[in-house]
This record gives C-alpha cells, sequence and structure tokens, in this order.
C-alpha cells in the first residue's frame, strides 16, 4: 500500500458505544502467516454486558478463530489456534485498559498482559494437534474489531449477542513477540503487520467517531463539571494540548471543586494520557492541573488507606510518616523498607542471624509458660541512615489470634541470653478483641561503642546508665589532659626528657579522642552523610593514634628498663612521632579508599535496621573493617603492653627480694601506685572490652565505662599531681606568697639526687636519655648532654611511678 495513501488514526478511537457498528480489516491487507506476534489495543467498555468481543482474527477456511479477545463476567478471553484460554480480571467500567496478547514458538502458550501486568492463562481443552504448517498463525484470515464473525460461503456474517458497547483505540499487531519491557513502551509505537491507519479498516454501519466541531450554551449558568463532559467530544490528538489548556484556565476561574467535577476532570485527564502520546508541553501542564487540584480548597473527606484491616487478615503493619526521615540520606541507596511473614512459627525456637526485628505476641497460658498466638511478621528498614528512634507515632501491628486467650506484646530480641528470645521492652498492648490484638512498639550511645566486641545491645535502662557515665567520664577527662598538655609544654625543665615528650603526644590523642566522642551524637542529628563520615574516621584516627602512643610508652619503657644492650636510634622522638601519628593515618585512608561505607551512623550495624530506639551514633558499620582495624590491632598493642607490664613487674619483685629496704607497708603502697600508673599509662584498663561477652557483659561494660572515660584524669594523677617535679614547677610559677617555691638551680637538684644510694652502677646508653623522667624518678647528667653520646644509669625500678 503506497505510503502517501496513509491517514494515521492515533488520537482517534474505534466507537461501539451504539453497539451497531464493527470495523474490518481491508481486503488489501494481508495478515502473513506468523511464527510469533504480538497484538496491542486500547480498550473501553461503557456498560457492563453479559459477553463482548474486542477482536477476532478467523482462519480463512472458518473453522476456528486463529486469535482473538473476548470477555465474559468478570473474564477475559484469549484465542489461539482455536483454543480459549481464560484468566480472572476485573476491567472497571468506563476506565481505559491496555491490553496487549504476545506469542511466541510452537509449544508456548500466549500470554496475556493487562495494563503492564502479566496475567496467567488456563486452556479450558487440551491443545490441537499442529497443523500441516505446524504452529503458525494462518495467513489470508479475517480480522474485525467490536464483534466476532463467521464465514459462510465465503461470506464474511457477523455474530450477534457478542457485540462490544464501547471504545477501541490503537489496535495494533507487530510480527514477534515482544518482552515485558517492550510490552509497556508500545504506547507509542506502530505496528508492522496491522496499523492503526485508516486505509487498514473498513467501518460498518456506525460511524467510528464522535466529533463536535462547536459547542456553544445559551441561557442559565453552565457548572464547571457540564464544560468538562462536554469537552469529551472534542478530544482528538491534534487538540489534546487546546484541551488541557482550556482546563487549566477554567480550574484558575473555579478553584472550588466539588466531588462531580474533580472526578470528572481526573477521568478527562484520564482519556488525554491513554490516546495521545505524551510530549513534555502535554505533560507539564498535566501536573500543573494536578497542583491547581491538590492546592484547590476542596470539601472532600478525608481518604484513609487500610486504615483497618482487610477481612480475613492475618498481619497488619502501620509504619509512621516521620519514618522517612531514617532513609539515606546524600547517598546513591536507593530507601528500602522490608515486610517478611513467617508462616511457620517454630522457626524462632532457634534464633535466625539475618533477622533484625521481628513483632508478634504470645498467648499467656502460665507466668512460666507462653506460647506463640499468632504467626510471626516483620519490617525492617534496610539502609537506614541511622537507628531508628524518637518517633512520634509508634509503630502499629496487628495480628490475628491462632486462639481466642489473653496475650501479651512481646518482639524477637536477638541479644537475649545470647541465643534470642523473646522481649517485652518497647512494646506495649493497645487493643484486643477476640481475633485481634494491636501492638505499639517503640524502641543512648556509651563509650564502651568504639571497643564493642560482641557487637550486642544492652537494654535501655543499663545503656542510659552507661551513656551518662560515659560522658560525664570524657568530659572530667578532657579538662584534665587539657591541664596536662598545657603543663608539660609550657615548663621546659619537665618536657626535655623522652618519656616526657611521648607523654604529651598520648595526652593529645587521648584529648581528642574524648573530644570527638563527645560531640559525635550532636554532628550525627545534622543528618549529613559526607559529616558523619568525617566525624566517625576522625575519632578512628585518634582512636587508634591513642593506642600507637600506648604501644611506643612500651616500646620506650623496653629500651629504658629492660634491654640491656647499648642501641642507638638518631631521630628518636621524630621516628615515634612518624609512627604514633602515622600508622593510624594509613590505616584509616585505607579504609576509606577500600570502602567508605563502612563508616556511618549505626550503632550496631547490620545487612538490616531493626526498628530499635538508639542515639545516631557516626562510627564504623562494616564487621570486617571493625575486627580488623580497631579489634585486631588494639588487641595487638595490648597483648605487647601486657607483656611489657609484666616484665617490669617481675624486675620490680626481683629487686625488693634481692635488696629489701624500708618499711613494707609503704614499700606496698608505692608498688600498687607504680602498678596503677603503668596499667593506665599502657592502657591495660581496655583489655575489659574483649571479656564482655554473654552474662558479665553489663557489668563488666560500667568497669569498662568508668576506667577508660576517666583514663585521662588517671593520666593527670599519676603523671602531674602526684610528680613532685610537677609539682614544683606550679609552685614555682602558678603559687603567690608563702605557697609559692623560689627557683633553684638544676646543678644543685642533681647533686642532691646523687647523694642518693643507687641500686645499679651507671650504664652507657646512648640511645635513650633520661632527664627526671615523667615515668621514673631517675636522675641523669645535664639537660645539655648530647643526645647522641649521653651517660646515664639504667633507671631504678624501685622508683617507678
Amino acid at each position: 500500500m503506497p505510503e502517501l495513501s496513509s491517514v494515521s488514526l492515533w488520537g482517534k478511537m474505534a466507537d461501539f458505544t451504539g453497539g451497531c457498528g464493527y470495523w474490518q480489516l481491508s481486503p488489501d491487507l494481508t495478515i502473513p502467516a506468523l511464527e510469533e506476534l504480538s497484538v496491542c489495543l486500547h480498550l473501553q467498555l461503557h456498560v457492563g454486558t453479559p459477553a463482548w468481543t474486542a477482536f477476532v482474527y478467523r482462519h480463512p477456511d472458518g473453522q476456528r478463530t486463529e486469535l482473538g479477545l473476548e470477555g465474559q463476567e468478570g473474564l477475559v478471553h484469549a484465542w489461539l489456534f482455536g483454543v480459549r484460554r481464560s484468566a480472572l480480571v476485573h476491567l472497571p467500567i468506563g476506565h481505559w485498559h491496555y491490553i496487549c496478547l504476545t506469542w511466541s514458538g510452537t509449544s508456548q502458550p500466549p500470554t496475556l498482559y493487562v495494563n503492564g501486568t502479566s496475567l496467567e492463562l488456563a486452556a479450558h481443552v487440551a491443545d490441537p494437534l499442529p497443523s500441516p504448517l505446524g504452529y503458525r498463525l494462518a495467513s489470508n484470515g479475517t480480522l474485525t474489531l467490536g464483534v466476532s464473525h463467521y464465514l459462510a460461503r465465503g461470506e464474511m456474517l457477523v455474530e450477534n449477542g457478542t457485540n462490544l458497547i464501547g471504545r477501541v483505540s490503537l489496535f495494533r499487531m507487530w510480527g514477534q513477540a515482544h518482552t515485558p519491557e517492550q510490552v509497556s513502551g508500545l504506547n507509542c509505537t506502530e505496528g508492522n503487520k496491522v496499523r492503526w491507519d485508516a486505509v487498514d479498516w473498513l467501518t460498518q454501519s456506525c460511524p467510528p467517531f464522535a466529533v463536535s466541531k462547536a459547542v456553544s450554551f445559551r441561557g442559565g449558568k453552565v457548572s464547571l463539571a457540564m464544560i468538562i463532559k462536554v469537552l469529551l467530544h472534542l478530544l482528538f490528538l491534534e487538540n489534546a494540548m487546546d484541551v488541557v489548556e482550556m482546563i487549566e484556565s477554567l480550574l484558575k476561574d473555579d478553584p472550588d471543586l466539588n466531588c462531580t467535577e474533580l472526578g470528572t476532570i481526573l477521568n478527562k485527564l484520564e482519556e488525554i494520557v491513554f490516546i495521545s502520546c505524551m510530549t513534555p508541553p502535554l505533560g507539564k501542564a498535566i501536573i500543573d492541573i494536578i497542583s491547581y487540584i491538590l492546592e484547590s480548597k476542596s470539601h472532600l473527606q478525608p481518604i484513609y488507606l487500610n486504615k483497618d484491616p482487610f477481612q480475613g487478615t492475618v498481619a497488619f503493619i502501620s509504619l509512621p510518616s516521620a519514618l522517612k526521615y531514617s532513609f539515606p540520606q546524600h547517598s546513591g541507596a536507593q530507601p528500602r523498607i522490608q515486610f517478611q511473614f513467617y508462616g511457620v512459627p517454630t522457626l524462632f525456637m532457634v534464633m535466625g542471624p539475618s533477622l533484625l526485628h521481628h513483632i508478634t505476641f504470645l498467648h499467656n497460658k502460665m507466668e512460666t509458660e507462653k506460647i506463640l498466638n499468632t504467626f510471626v511478621v516483620s519490617a525492617s528498614v534496610t539502609n537506614a541512615s541511622g537507628p531508628i528512634k524518637d518517633l512520634e507515632k509508634d509503630v502499629e501491628v496487628t495480628l490475628h489470634h491462632l486462639q481466642s486467650n489473653p496475650v501479651q506484646c512481646v518482639y524477637w530480641d536477638f541479644n537475649q541470653n545470647g541465643k534470642g528470645g523473646w522481649n517485652r521492652n518497647g512494646c506495649r498492648l493497645h487493643n484486643t478483641s477476640v481475633d485481634y490484638t494491636t501492638c505499639l512498639c517503640d524502641h543512648l550511645t556509651h563509650f564502651g561503642v568504639l571497643l564493642d566486641i560482641s557487637r550486642t545491645q544492652i537494654d535501655k535502662q543499663n545503656e542510659g546508665i552507661l551513656t551518662l557515665i560515659t560522658y560525664l567520664g570524657c568530659g572530667v577527662s578532657s579538662v584534665f589532659l587539657g591541664v596536662t598538655v598545657l603543663t608539660y609544654t609550657a615548663f621546659e625543665k619537665i618536657r626535655r626528657d623522652y618519656p616526657s615528650k611521648i607523654l604529651i603526644n598520648l595526652s593529645l590523642a587521648l584529648l581528642g579522642l574524648n573530644m570527638v566522642f563527645l560531640v559525635n551524637s550532636w554532628l550525627s542529628s545534622v543528618g549529613s552523610y559526607g559529616l558523619c563520615v568525617a566525624v566517625a574516621s576522625v575519632l578512628h584516627y585518634f582512636l587508634l593514634a591513642s593506642f600507637t602512643w600506648m604501644g611506643l610508652e612500651a616500646v620506650h619503657m623496653y629500651f629504658a628498663l629492660i634491654k640491656v644492650f647499648n642501641v642507638y636510634v638518631p631521630s628518636y622522638i621524630l621516628k615515634f612521632c612518624t609512627l604514633g601519628w602515622g600508622i593510624p593515618l594509613v590505616i584509616c585512608c585505607l579504609v576509606l579508599v577500600l570502602k567508605r561505607e563502612s563508616y556511618g551512623s549505626s550503632l550496631n550495624s547490620r545487612s538490616m535496621e531493626p526498628l530499635v530506639n538508639s542515639e545516631a551514633f557516626c562510627w564504623i558499620q562494616d564487621e570486617v573493617a571493625f575486627y580488623v582495624s580497631v579489634g585486631g590491632y588494639i588487641l595487638l598493642v595490648l597483648l605487647f603492653n601486657t607483656a611489657i607490664f609484666v616484665v617490669v613487674l617481675v624486675q620490680i619483685r626481683h629487686m625488693r627480694v634481692n635488696h629489701p629496704v624500708g618499711n613494707q607497708s609503704s614499700l606496698l603502697l608505692q608498688d600498687l601506685k607504680r602498678v596503677s600508673s603503668l596499667t593506665f599509662l599502657l592502657g591495660l584498663t581496655w583489655t575489659v572490652a574483649f571479656f564482655a561477652w554473654g552474662p558479665v557483659k553489663v557489668p563488666l561494660l560500667y568497669v569498662f565505662c568508668i576506667l577508660n572515660s576517666l583514663q585521662g584524669f588517671f593520666v593527670f594523677l599519676f603523671h602531674c599531681l602526684m610528680k613532685e617535679n610537677v609539682r614544683k614547677q606550679w609552685r614555682i610559677h602558678l603559687c603567690f606568697g608563702r605557697f609559692r617555691l623560689q627557683d633553684y638551680s638544676e646543678w644543685s637538684q642533681t647533686a642532691t639526687a646523687a647523694a642518693k644510694p643507687r641500686l645499679y652502677p651507671p650504664v652507657r646508653m646512648p640511645s635513650v636519655r633520661s632527664i627526671k623522667s615523667s615515668s621514673t624518678d631517675s636522675t641523669s647528667a645535664s639537660s645539655n648532654s648530647s643526645q647522641r653520646q649521653v651517660s646515664i644509669r639504667r633507671p631504678n625500678l624501685g622508683e617507678i611511678t
């Protein structure tokens, strides 16, 4: 057929509302034999008739229906090769429906799509045997729209009783089977076997279009609804934009809508969307109309979607709108809410590791015997940006009873008893009836989270107390660490030796750790993903830096107190600073480069976030990153520090046995002071975290939080307040009147100190010099001695403070 003779019917429809018309495929157009095909059309039913026919394609000999689409009492029938297959589907009257039928292969049944959804077709009889031509659509058949037909003596006759009372638009056929994705995109695609073109069709009896060229109203007031209804007869492809602009203009003049007017406008917009190819200007105009409707002063009653469970519902969850603020911000992850239903309650006799939050009810037969009285249902935000807490409206869960007995509201707590179990904390009974019960469920951060090896949660009351202890301890430690750093940097005489310089760096690292920890929750509440990653990485850095300097303190102690042979280490403190501040930086950078998502605002992150109450805290989310870069690193440092600590204690013991001096009770107090000083200086109190498991976790967390949040205070106590040379510097520079101590020559102090009895002869150690060590009370030569060649004695282990 010449392309010049084509007259497109796009934007127009075949009107069969009169019940007396039909369309027939033009005799000039022949459908070839097809091994696969796709047929799509838009269908609108106007009257609920017992039976209707959208289209029928008959075999040329008239014996069977090769292809067709019919309907009857809630069923849609698809014909292929004389076999009728049906699908249960509801097609609302007055609405446009997009229907496609595809088929491919010699054995595959056809596939029916209604409004983009694939429906399962059930055959009424067994599939016929292959024809001589195999499973191919017969060529040269007859095709009608709106009515069924048959052939008698080569003449096509119409079957009465199955006429379509409605409209058809955009009927097209292709010679290939389209995929579900392709079916969704065929709205604006012309067919290659049968087109929606005037030259392809012959119309019979009733005119295919109902077009009014002009409309006028005379006398009286015409309502907005009446004007919009009349516009239904003016719609075709060329004037769709004009009609939309007219509706928009009418809404501007009359913004108040009643229910009838609103329904008429929405039906009109639906009509425009179905029969027109969407363009950007048309789409923008439709969106503007919807915006006017949403902002209009309508008198419609509020609509509640699923306010109550449907009849027969066994599980129902209602999530508050505030949950949207827990979705990931400024990240590539899409927000997802996951619901799960478990029809086998026995699964919860054993803890499942992949589920985080399950809500159900228990039948309370006795105080000590409880059994499941409902099925189990769960709701999870799979990639929340932070713990979900403090929702203004509770999560509402309604479940159907298995038995009519008194019930309790509980949830499955995976951390209970280390194995999991039912927990009542945070869930309360809202209302109950014979068949249903509704529960309302709502579910702070302590210092133990930094080294929570077990990575499990504790109850809300203990967590609140631990949080209070932690923040008070960190605040006190921050003040006294600041005083320690200021003291050692301000007074040159007490920071000449290596231990004092190491102590300054350790105090700076601990000060940074405490300060970042204190502001962590406040910064994480901002909701910025980038800020949270930055805060978590900085906290990670200062934690590793603190332990690195504790380890370097042990290394220095090894050189100064244990190693017998002389070792020369050039640029001693410079190397220590490089290691102390460089190693943590390398580790944090590796985590950021390899997996930046390891940092985030989850307290104990898993693959899915539970709906529990927990304070937002930026820290390491990934389990592997935590155990390797925190747990493993700290464990290695603590093992080395513990070994050095044991060797020092053994040497102190040998010294006491071999050289007993002074009062034994006084020596015992001195030894206790030295042991305590070394314990905090080497960070051995952090080992408590590695034993906080199972039933002893909560008591050990109290010990952990008290000792480690106050570590900075104990550093000040043992290395400032209890050190005589530091107190003298305070009295010289900070006191007045009779409390002020006059400055004195260091030479006189050295001479005085030299008069004391020594337990060991001087030892030559060019690698390390010690002048009034902050960790020892050993004496030294002049502070001006050369770093490369200085003569000192081995520190007196009996004088370690």
